[in-house]
């Protein structure tokens, strides 16, 4: 049992309300070595059975994920087991697996074959992006970010397209099936903190400065930036049917937007009273550091430097439905199947 005090339960939850919302279980914790990594990577392989995470800032660990504990099996290291060394920092993580029964159009140019592979695309601060086979080890490694790797993501409809946001303040679209060939790379004003697909494949949501700023990946165009934050925005996720996009800020608030209109439909405090916009909009004890949509669509999670993690409800904007007490928690995503979360 964790025991909150008091006055962090006022400033984080409306009045009243903190010593009624439920606790969630910690189920395990991983211990990282003496040099871990401080962007907290860890990525789940989109059909739950493989979990990645940086135990060092340069190591990287794959286990399988036990659907029925719902839990990585950390104890059995056997081959299935793999501890890679990257060789650099690493600051992103992203499984990529193409869909089974999704046809692979071969091309004239290609030179690898990484259609049947269980591949984890792994981002390093060099601005590298490197692809490990969990059946060939080290494949492709991918050059075009000059600085460090924010965050990569991986389409979902199984074509083997990736896409990465750097420092650099640049967003590059790699054809995974064409030799990690590179598509057009949409340029933005600053560092591109986070990224997110569309369920539908035609979207991508970046978050740039304090806003989120959505691209078609049709035409590479700029469709529209949705501004309500007061400070930086750290991170952004689809809901699964593609109708929601929530963004994560520093100024305290998840906002929760209509995906196709751009409407804002909703708002989540972290810090009660709110702040004003001077204190929003600067050094506060409440960043909000990342957000997660649950595949059950009505669920998301937040983690910000108040030191809780807190499960949302989409049908309750007021307070959330489940809490846990965490320390120095930089990112968070539901397991595939939504019944576990993890925090990095």
């Amino acid at each position: 049992m964790v025991v909150v005090s008091q006055s962090r339960l006022s400033l984080s939850f409306p009045s009243g309300s903190g010593n009624n919302i439920k606790h969630a279980d910690l189920l395990r914790k991983l211990t990282p070595d003496l040099h871990y990594s401080i962007y907290g990577c860890f990525a789940f392989s989109s059909d739950g059975c493989w979990f990645a995470w940086t135990s060092g800032a340069t190591v990287v660990n794959i286990y399988p994920w036990d659907k029925a504990s719902n839990l990585p099996l950390v104890e059995s290291l056997t081959e299935n087991h793999y501890s890679i060394r990257c060789g650099e920092v690493v600051s992103a993580l992203t499984f990529i697996k193409p869909a089974a029964n999704r046809p692979i159009v071969k091309k004239a140019s290609k030179l690898e074959d990484l259609t049947h592979e269980t591949l984890l695309a792994i981002g390093l601060v060099n601005g590298m992006i490197r692809l490990f086979s969990l059946e060939k080890g080290w494949r492709l490694a991918l050059m075009s970010h000059k600085h460090r790797i924010t965050d990569l993501k991986c389409i979902g409809d199984g074509s083997m397209q990736l896409v990465s946001s750097a420092r650099d303040a640049s967003v590059c679209f790699w054809d995974l099936n064409d030799n990690g060939n590179m598509n057009p790379c949409l340029k933005h004003e600053n560092t591109v903190l986070h990224i997110a697909w569309h369920p539908s494949s035609t979207m991508l949501a970046a978050c740039c400065n304090n806003q989120v700023i959505l691209w078609s990946t049709r035409s590479y165009k700029e469709i529209q930036r949705l501004c309500h934050h007061q400070n930086l925005v750290s991170s952004c996720d689809f809901s699964p049917d593609g109708a929601l996009l929530a963004s994560a800020s520093f100024d305290t608030i998840l906002c929760l937007w209509d995906a196709y209109t751009g409407s804002l439909l909703g708002t989540l405090n972290h810090q009660y009273p709110p702040p004003s916009r001077i204190f929003a909009s600067g050094v506060n004890t409440s960043w909000v550091r990342a957000v997660s949509f649950c595949s059950d669509g009505v669920h998301l999670a937040s983690v910000a430097d108040d030191g809780f993690l807190r499960v949302w409800s989409i049908l309750n904007l007021n307070e959330p439905e489940c809490i846990a007490d965490i320390a120095d928690g930089r990112s968070v995503a539901f397991s595939p199947c939504g019944n576990t979360v993890a925090v990095g």
